[in-house]
Formats: structure tokens, C-alpha cells, sequence
């Protein structure tokens, strides 16, 4: 499967030793990841941030390229979930599996 996405996953990671232990810490604060559009074949998904006062919200939706119609749509809480669940749908539709 050929994947294209138009955004970078923002990792901001800092590896730090301290007294023989790893410690983790962002290097600073990331920000939110831009509207994330993916494709694969004929078909196009696109992850959507809708902030609001009262939690982040990721929707993602899946069309057929060049149709309104929506194929498959969800909601996540965070970017990472959102990107999984799309990729794995469009996946899906990538490799349909065969009708017995």
C-alpha cells in the first residue's frame, strides 16, 4: 500500500541521562498537528482538529477522490489514534479481501 500523507507527525523528544536512569522529556512544547489529509488509491482521508473549550476532538473522514459522499467517518482523542484508525480503514480498502 502507498500511503501519502501531507503532514509531518510532530515528535519533539529530548533523551535525557540522569543518575544511571532515562528520562524522557519534550524538548518543547509541540504544537497541535495541521489538518491531515492522506491518500491511497482512488480514495482520500482527512484528520481534522476541532479544538473547543472543553477538549481537542480529532475527526476523521474517508471519500472516494473526486466525490462528496463520505465512505467512513470517526472520532478520536488524540492526532496518533485518529492517524491509526484512518490508516487501517484505508488500508482496508487497499486490500479488500475476496468474496468467497
Amino acid at each position: 500500500m502507498n500511503l501519502y500523507h501531507s503532514s509531518s507527525l510532530p515528535h519533539l523528544i529530548e533523551v535525557g541521562i540522569s543518575k544511571g536512569s532515562i528520562q524522557l522529556v519534550a524538548s518543547k512544547l509541540a504544537p497541535e498537528p495541521p489538518n491531515t489529509r492522506l491518500s491511497v488509491g482512488g480514495f482520500i482521508a482527512d484528520i481534522l482538529l476541532d479544538a473547543r473549550p472543553d477538549g481537542t476532538i480529532y475527526h476523521w473522514i474517508v471519500q472516494r477522490v473526486g466525490s462528496a459522499a463520505i465512505i467512513q467517518w470517526g472520532q478520536e482523542y488524540t492526532f496518533e489514534d485518529a492517524y491509526s484508525a484512518v490508516s487501517a480503514y484505508l488500508e482496508t480498502l487497499a486490500h479488500p479481501k475476496e468474496k468467497a
